[in-house]
């Protein structure tokens, strides 16, 4: 373009840093090339900036390792995924909403968040792969689940502890900490219809619809 041609022989300078690079390029800049700091610089205080500074490139080298693994784990999850090697696939966030997607439905108002806390859970409670994951709540209906203990269908991660809740009963209660804390809390409830007691039955509710479901295929 015509006015562009003042600048057409112009040289520049194009520098690429990451975001810890960039803090500390703000911070030594700051600090070290102050006027009134350059003269009061002695070796001893450059000696101490150039092993922060080969501090942090170690740093930001760990951090890039610790993302160039986790894009390959969840490449690979993918791939498997996709090809449905569900024994094959670990249990991550992306990997997880990947799943419910598929076997629950989507639903692009639950964030990232909420799929963490049900990754981190099932880990906790000794899954491993998405495999032993469909495995326990295979042939269930999530939809049905929900209504039956909540009265309508709710968000993707609360119908698949509606799943975890109807497959492992009881032993569900006591393996999540949600759930468990949620139940000790009202331990001493002196009601006659505590939330223990509401656990409880809807726990028996759920076990018994999936056992006519079962009785019901096997006829």
């Amino acid at each position: 373009m015509t006015e562009n041609n003042k600048i057409r022989d112009l040289k520049c300078e194009v520098q690429v840093r990451t975001i810890l690079q960039h803090a500390w390029a703000e911070i030594e800049h700051d600090i070290r090339y102050k006027p009134e700091v350059i003269a009061s610089l002695t070796k001893e205080l450059n000696r101490k900036f150039a092993q922060l500074s080969g501090t942090l490139e170690l740093v930001d080298d760990a951090f890039q390792s610790i993302k160039n693994e986790s894009d390959r784990i969840n490449s690979k999850n993918m791939k498997e995924l996709e090809e449905k090697r569900l024994g094959n696939v670990s249990i991550t966030t992306e990997s997880l909403k990947r799943f419910l997607d598929e076997r629950i439905g989507r639903d692009d108002r639950q964030g990232l968040y909420s799929y963490k806390l049900e990754s981190d859970m099932l880990q906790v409670m000794g899954f491993s792969t998405l495999e032993q994951v469909d495995d326990c709540i295979g042939g269930l209906d999530s939809n049905l689940i929900s209504r039956i203990i909540w009265g309508s269908v709710q968000g993707p991660t609360a119908r698949f502890r509606g799943l975890l809740l109807a497959a492992m009963g009881e032993n569900y209660i006591k393996r999540d900490h949600d759930w468990k804390r949620f139940i000790d809390s009202n331990e001493n409830n002196n009601n006659n219809y505590s939330k223990k007691s509401e656990m409880h039955i809807l726990v028996m509710v759920a076990l018994d619809m999936l056992f006519d479901n079962n009785t019901n295929r096997e006829k």
